[in-house]
């Protein structure tokens, strides 16, 4: 229960996080970080695998859980809750959840769109606070490359072309609760080129891989075409082994490449130093290739936040009614619109518009 002293400023915040699996884990240990903070106060947890509840619940010194979410709402007066379920239920805890407390829900916002959509609507209806768990976008070498992108773009140079590489070992083949790879990968590059650009792709235009042990996707390649000619050609894939990871993206303006790692939160900025010229001899095109600029950017070790633990201090930020970065339903509406329409085009093999109405 929030309690409010004359100044506005709240002095206790009570957040239940639902579904305490690999995902929810990590929201109970930055909460926990946060409560240490000061920046909330109480925490309670909710998931119907009881013995993971009393687990994480003796890990943490949590004195209030529950099994099920409805003794949840009745008993635990939670001002928000986080919800890190697994896909498929995503609709349907948060509808049950909206009317009660604001929400912030892991990405994707929902399995469907009018599963989204509905979930938006309730959150407008309640006037209830609804954001979407897109991490990537408090990834602080993202949000340096976004200011660099307008920096530039002041200097007259534009984007032309944006490719992502999001490779890595899926979930057993047996696990489908999260769908496929586009729900669970792709939305995170397609949200952050919507992002970086400030702008929503036109068409798309994908191919996907399937797999005789899995229903879904195990790889899907899309290429969303923007205005401006801006092509971003994004690549997510399970087929991986264990052992190897890659989560890359390169933007390339027309006279900077900037290549981006979201893992180590870094990136370079290469840059062409003389006139590149296809005739002269071949050790002149070889130098002339050679001679670029490269800056390395990397974050000191003490400047380095966890993405989550930004996502989840914003979103407290939000629920004081300070000024925060979230992001919201509509914004992760955007997004799963774009997997979707990339689902489809790899279905019916062939260009598909976006409409944005």
């Amino acid at each position: 229960m929030k309690f409010l002293l004359k100044n506005g400023r709240c002095i206790q915040l009570k957040i239940a996080i639902i579904g305490i699996g690999r995902w929810g884990r990590n929201h109970v240990r930055v909460v926990n970080s946060l409560i240490m903070m000061n920046k909330c106060e109480e925490l309670t947890i909710c998931d119907i695998n009881k013995a993971i509840v009393r687990q994480v619940a003796r890990e943490y010194g949590i004195d209030e859980y529950y099994y099920n979410l409805e003794e949840l709402i009745a008993k635990s007066h939670a001002d928000a809750a986080i919800v890190s379920v697994p896909t498929v239920f995503h609709h349907k805890v948060c509808k049950k959840i909206l009317p009660h407390m604001d929400v912030l829900v892991e990405k994707p916002l929902a399995g469907s769109l009018e599963e989204a959509r509905e979930l938006i609507d309730i959150a407008r209806r309640m006037e209830r606070i609804l954001a979407v768990g897109h991490i990537e976008r408090y990834n602080q070498a993202v949000l340096a490359v976004k200011e660099l992108i307008r920096d530039l773009e002041r200097d007259g140079e534009k984007p032309t072309y944006i490719s992502a590489q999001r490779v890595g070992p899926g979930p057993p083949r047996n696990y489908t609760l999260n769908l496929g790879v586009a729900h669970d990968l792709l939305i995170h590059d397609i949200d952050v080129t919507n992002f970086l650009l400030e702008k929503k792709p036109q068409d798309v235009q994908a191919i996907a891989v399937k797999v005789e042990e899995f229903p879904y996707e195990v790889e899907i390649i899309a290429t969303y075409r923007y205005e401006d000619g801006i092509i971003a050609n994004l690549r997510a894939s399970w087929r991986s082994k264990p052992n190897f990871k890659d989560r890359t993206l390169s933007i390339y303006l027309d006279g900077t490449l900037i290549n981006l790692d979201y893992i180590y939160q870094s990136y370079t900025v290469e840059r062409g130093l003389v006139e590149q010229r296809a005739s002269g001899s071949y050790e002149h095109i070889v130098l002339s290739y050679k001679a670029r600029e490269e800056l390395r950017r990397t974050l000191p070790p003490l400047m380095l936040k966890e993405p989550l633990l930004l996502e989840v201090d914003n979103f407290i930020s939000a629920l004081k009614g300070k000024e925060a970065f979230i992001v919201t339903g509509e914004e992760g509406f955007a997004a799963l619109k774009c997997i979707i329409y990339a689902l489809k085009s790899a279905e019916l093999n062939r260009r598909l518009k976006i409409e944005w109405s």
